[in-house]
């Protein structure tokens, strides 16, 4: 993909969009979804709720007086009576009743029975009051007493979610009369596990509606499922139990209409695809509980009429906190979960639900896709206040959309992600087009004062620092007019290199531009013939040069320029002739006037010349020797001129020499080093660029002796330390004082480059490269080249030890251990 593409205007739209399509799923969205939703709800009208539920609690003010929880079903059965005395048209027991309470007591009896029968006393009054003590005892028959009234009592079922076990417990004959039939939807939540009531109470009610047993989370505190699966049978809601009771229907009419929906009797109770529904919480009015709630100890102690309960919808359970969690309702509200299912019964009586139609999801995503082909294609094209009212336009409209929905047809549009999308896109969008036009802004006013300072360089003279500021402003007529008058500037200077980088400049900006072509062509013919310096003399045998091509070679010093052979870190090397003695030398160059700092050009001059004095006194058969020194507008260097490539030409995979080869050579360089040391010399910069090589006669020499110690003391005009730093030890990279030890490890790291093709430590960053220098270990260089023997590791090893103490103390010693690899080797092939 193009990386213009990344740059154009609708990506960040697009983008945005993809976020917000894929973040539909997630937590966090829907959890905003769900905020938005209570919202909504608040902000709905207030709708009545239902007259004819009356709630019983068993709040801390009953359990302080009547006992701990759980209380014994004998005191539920009071309970009971007196609600079933009230005639209500509904009683619903929102409690556990999964455990018997009477069948230690009663086996107890039982067994006391047996024994006063045998012994013939089970007889007038101790029949009677075994009889009585017995009744008394069995509380389960109790409760179940006062259950099977004319009275619709419906039982709570506890359940846990999740699959279910292979070994549960199977759906016993007395509850398959509470389950549905009929229903075959996958898509009903399962339970793990159930806690029916028990067998003898079970047979006493209507019917048994599920409950959650676990602490509602709160995404849970929206939607409630009414239909639960476990092992293939199917329970309704305790609410929606309730109601059903209330209609004088069964679980038998309790039935599914369609992927969304709930009929019994006439009424189409509207659910999501998971059976589940969205119950309206009714807001409390002047501080007053929305339905009417009475304490059971106040119950008891009758304090209730008996018109309070009859003929209504009656739920008991627990409301104190110890016993049971409190939960966060859509309206702020909290309340335990008995008045949780007053609500949603009520709802549910009065069609008071809202719905999250199949069709919801769909438009969840269109609503999404239309803001993001807003954000890229008309967003980029507006103008910002336009693009600002447009945005907040839209915004409202989606707000208005999930409000009025709510508000007025009960349906529920998650548009949380599309508004997100919004808002998100409009500020990057608009971001983005601001920074663009300040840029622009910005960027012109910065041509513009780079194109007047570079003008006040060129007036001062000052060429080099005029070019730099000329290559930052924008390219117009103006600015290459003003380049070719710069490059014309240089050729007058005789600055003929950089007079082709101007001309070049400018070609690569408009290649047909007046006679740049041409210029460039004569530049580089003028670098050939011409020794490149700033002084005058140089300057003016540059010229007649120019105008005549006749005129004689130029000369530096006693030597004549032949050509350009090469060029230095500090300047341009030149094949010369002494024509005195008739000798072909090298001439190395440096520009002392232009390559050095003003304020450390003597000091820099000095060392030159001591430098260069200290090779000259060399004389080896593998290093270069040095003919004469001098200074004419620039210092130069007459050397030995050598036939043959440097190493670098060697370094590479495809090129490397055979392997006894680069011992030959090294084991020469080392001795080489070895001599130089003993003259108190040290190279400094020793590297493949460094080594000449003539393979016909296979003579390896070393150069630059004196120029690296120099270089690394100079700097250029742009401040840049010059050298050669993959090759360094980790004592000269520090600054430390170096020795004859240092050079011995620059060496081990060139033959490791001659044998493996590859550097032994390389980075992207100066900082990074001297980290690894100084302190990580080298790769074997059988990682490379499987085929060398053991000896040819160890003796680079040797060599790049980050202790100078452990390397080889002098180049004898390691040419020595080179010799007897060498051995080895040539025995191995």
């Amino acid at each position: 993909m193009s990386k213009s593409i990344f740059k154009a205007n609708w990506m960040p739209g697009l983008l945005i969009t993809l976020v917000c399509l894929l973040l539909t799923q997630t937590t966090p969205l829907q959890s905003l979804d769900w905020h938005a939703y209570d919202l909504a709800m608040r902000l709905s009208g207030d709708k009545p709720a239902s007259d004819d539920i009356v709630v019983i609690v068993i709040d801390d003010q009953s359990i302080n007086a009547l006992g701990p929880w759980p209380w014994s079903h004998a005191l539920l059965a009071k309970v009971t009576a007196i609600v079933s005395a009230s005639r209500p048209r509904v009683f619903g027991l929102m409690l556990a009743t999964d455990a018997e309470q009477a069948a230690n007591s009663l086996d107890a009896i039982s067994e006391l029975s047996i024994t006063l029968k045998k012994q013939g006393v089970l007889k007038g009054r101790v029949r009677r009051a075994v009889e009585n003590t017995t009744a008394r005892l069995d509380v389960d028959q109790q409760l179940a007493s006062t259950l099977g009234g004319s009275v619709k009592v419906v039982l709570a079922m506890p359940y846990l979610a999740g699959s279910i076990a292979d070994d549960a417990a199977p759906v016993t004959g007395y509850l398959q009369k509470f389950s549905l039939s009929g229903w075959t939807s996958a898509s009903i939540p399962q339970a793990r596990a159930i806690y029916p009531p028990i067998e003898l109470l079970s047979k006493s009610v209507g019917g048994i509606g599920f409950v959650n047993a676990e602490v509602e989370t709160d995404s849970h505190s929206h939607l409630y499922p009414q239909v639960i699966r476990y092992d293939n049978s199917y329970f309704a809601s305790f609410e929606l139990m309730m109601a059903a009771r209330h209609l004088n229907l069964s679980a038998d009419d309790i039935r599914s209409a369609g992927l969304t929906g709930i009929e019994f009797g006439n009424k189409n109770l509207v659910t999501d695809s998971d059976f589940a529904i969205y119950p309206y919480f009714y807001p409390a009015e002047n501080d007053q509980p929305t339905f009417r709630s009475i304490s059971a100890v106040d119950l008891l102690n009758n304090k209730v009429p008996a018109s309070a309960l009859s003929d209504k919808t009656v739920i008991l359970g627990l409301s104190s906190e110890r016993f049971v969690s409190a939960q966060h309702m859509p309206n702020g509200a909290v309340m335990p979960p008995v008045l949780v299912a007053a609500h949603s019964l009520s709802s549910i009586l009065n069609n008071h639900l809202y719905q999250r139609p199949i069709w919801a999801d769909l438009a969840q995503a269109m609503s999404i896709g239309l803001t993001g082909l807003y954000l890229m294609f008309l967003l980029t094209r507006l103008r910002k206040t336009t693009g600002l009212f447009l945005s907040v336009f839209i915004l409202l409209i989606l707000i208005n959309i999930q409000l009025i929905f709510m508000t007025s047809q009960s349906i529920w549009i998650p548009l949380i992600a599309a508004i997100l999308a919004l808002i998100t896109g409009h500020l990057v969008v608009s971001g983005r087009q601001f920074l663009a036009s300040h840029s622009l802004t910005i960027g012109q006013s910065l041509s513009e004062a780079n194109r007047q300072l570079g003008q006040s360089f060129q007036s001062q003279g000052q060429l080099d620092q005029a070019f730099e500021q000329f290559k930052l402003c924008d390219t117009d007529d103006r600015l290459l007019g003003q380049l070719y008058n710069l490059g014309l500037d240089y050729e007058r200077k005789r600055q003929f290199n950089k007079a082709i980088s101007v001309f070049g400049f400018i070609q690569g900006k408009q290649p047909d531009y007046s006679d740049v072509s041409d210029r460039i062509h004569q530049n580089k013919k003028a670098t050939e013939a011409v020794l490149l310096g700033s002084g005058a003399s140089a300057n003016t045998h540059a010229a007649l040069i120019l105008d005549n091509g006749d005129m004689q070679k130029p000369m530096l010093g006693r030597y004549q320029i032949e050509k350009e052979i090469g060029r230095g870190a500090m300047g341009m090397v030149y094949l010369g002739r002494d024509e005195k003695i008739g000798r072909t030398v090298a001439i190395k160059t440096m520009a002392m006037r232009e390559e050095i700092e003003p304020n450390k050009r003597e000091e820099v001059k000095a060392r030159f010349f001591r430098e260069a004095e200290a090779a000259g006194r060399l004389n080896h058969p593998n290093i270069v020797t040095v003919y004469d020194v001098g200074e004419q507008d620039l210092a130069y260097i007459a050397m030995d001129y050598l036939k043959g490539k440097d190493l670098t030409a060697y370094c590479e995979a495809k090129t490397l020499l055979p392997i006894e080869t680069v011992f030959e050579i090294i084991i020469s360089v080392a001795k080489a080093l070895a001599y130089a040391h003993e003259q108190h010399v040290v190279h400094r910069d020793i590297k493949p660029a460094n080594i000449i090589y003539h393979p016909a006669k296979k003579i390896a020499k070393l150069t630059d002796f004196g120029v690296a110690c120099l270089t690394d003391a100079s700097k250029t005009k742009t401040g840049t330390v010059l050298g050669s730093p993959y090759y360094m030890s980790p004592e000269q990279l520090a600054g430390s004082k170096v020795d004859g030890r240092a050079d011995i490890y620059s060496l081990g790291v060139t033959l490791y480059q001659l044998i493996a093709g590859e550097l032994p430590f390389t980075s992207d960053s100066m900082a990074n490269l001297m980290y690894r220098i100084a302190n990580e270990k080298h790769a074997d260089i059988r990682h490379y080249r499987p085929d060398v023997p053991g000896c040819v590791g160890n003796i680079i090893s040797r060599c790049l030890q980050k202790n100078a103490d452990k390397r080889y103390q002098s180049g004898d010693l390691m040419a020595t251990a080179m010799k007897r690899c060498l051995t080895r080797i040539r025995e191995q092939n």
